[in-house]
C-alpha cells in the first residue's frame, strides 16, 4: 500500500488497493511482461498480486509499479485472442 500511495501522490497514479493472492484468474493481458503476476478488478479498484512476488521486495515493487502504470493509461483491458 505504501508504494501505491507514493506513486499516487508523486506521479498521479490511480488510487488502488493492493492485496496478495494465492492464485489469480486467467487473463488475456497480451504483451504484458507480468501478466501472470497480477490481476486488476477495475470496478473495485483492487490490484491482486501473486503472493510469490513478495519473496523479493525489489521484484514486488517493479510488478506493482508496472501494473499501476498500465492501470493509469487504461492499458490492462483484456484483448481477444
Amino acid at each position: 500500500m505504501f508504494l501505491s500511495r507514493l506513486l499516487k501522490s508523486r506521479c498521479d497514479f490511480p488510487k488502488v488497493t493492493v492485496l496478495l493472492a494465492d492464485t489469480l484468474p486467467h487473463n488475456n493481458y497480451l504483451k504484458n511482461a507480468y501478466r501472470h503476476s497480477y490481476h486488476y478488478e477495475d470496478e473495485k479498484e483492487i490490484l491482486f498480486v501473486r503472493k510469490e512476488r513478495t519473496e523479493s521486495v525489489g521484484e514486488f515493487c517493479v510488478v506493482v509499479a508496472h501494473a499501476l502504470a498500465h492501470i493509469k493509461i487504461g492499458g490492462l483491458l483484456e484483448q481477444k485472442i
